[in-house]
């Protein structure tokens, strides 16, 4: 009992997480001070700057005994996500958005490649196949929606070039573009 009690707190956070998140990325005259403070409504500690990974998978066609709907099936591994995170990207902070597609806010880091390669531990942990995704610019906290925008775009050009390969082995790929590496 205590174990579903438990369970309900936890997604009626990561609701009003994925709220918070869908009106940061989507709306553009929003105030910093409003922004802190819904960030600590929600168990955040907000950065001044941060750049956005777009995240999403294909997920495999469902099985009669798990007829789970997308976005509750995206809730499971977005609690699976968060909970490796904590290890692998402490400062991170992850959250689903509108089009229920993985939403990673990444704090200034030094080294990209480490970042890459820890997204890929992370994938692999989480048992996912096939995964593609965009990386924004760095922007200020209340700017993240054209971060946003760049990461939608790399990712739609990461899935073209995932949809290219005919890999017999799709185990834990992970099929990432950097829009600042994007000739745009």
């Amino acid at each position: 009992l205590e174990i579903e009690r438990l369970k309900a707190i936890s997604t009626t956070y990561q609701h009003f997480r994925n709220e918070f998140l869908g009106k940061l990325l989507n709306e553009n005259e929003l105030d910093t001070e409003v922004i802190f403070r819904t960030a600590k409504e929600v168990n955040w500690d907000l950065e001044d700057e941060y750049k956005i990974v777009l995240l999403d998978c294909i997920l495999d066609t469902p099985s009669e005994s798990t007829n789970l709907p997308v976005w509750q099936k995206k809730l499971d591994i977005l609690e699976d996500f968060e909970n490796e995170l904590k290890w692998l990207l402490p400062r991170t902070l992850i959250g689903l958005d509108l089009q229920n597609r993985f939403i990673l806010l990444v704090p200034h880091n030094d080294n990209d490649d480490k970042f890459i390669g820890n997204l890929k531990k992370l994938i692999k942990k989480v048992n996912l196949n096939s995964v593609y995704g965009g990386v924004g610019g760095f922007n200020n906290i209340d700017e993240l929606s054209s971060s946003y925008k760049e990461a939608i775009l790399a990712s739609e050009v990461a899935y073209t070039k995932m949809s290219s390969f005919k890999s017999v082995n799709k185990e834990n790929l992970l099929y990432i573009q950097d829009f600042h590496k994007l000739d745009v």
